[in-house]
């Protein structure tokens, strides 16, 4: 691979791994969700994660249009 090779994909690489914490740092809070539900229910099905993952983000968009009137 030459030089050129090798630092185009180095950049993609570095590219391509920020774009992926930024993700998992934009969902940790979702995920953090979904662990604690989990850890009470011991067990959890697709439609149980869906509906869990839907009153979060609900609950995310009451929260942020409430701070949005309180500005």
């Amino acid at each position: 691979m030459d030089d050129e090779t090798r630092s185009i994909m180095e950049a993609q690489s570095e590219r391509l791994y920020g774009e992926t914490r930024a993700v998992l740092a934009r969902l940790q809070p979702l995920t953090e969700h979904l662990v604690d539900k989990l850890l009470q229910a011991g067990e959890m099905s697709l439609g149980e994660a869906l509906t869990e993952i839907r009153r979060f983000e609900a609950e995310q968009g009451r929260r942020m249009s409430a701070a949005a009137h309180t500005v």
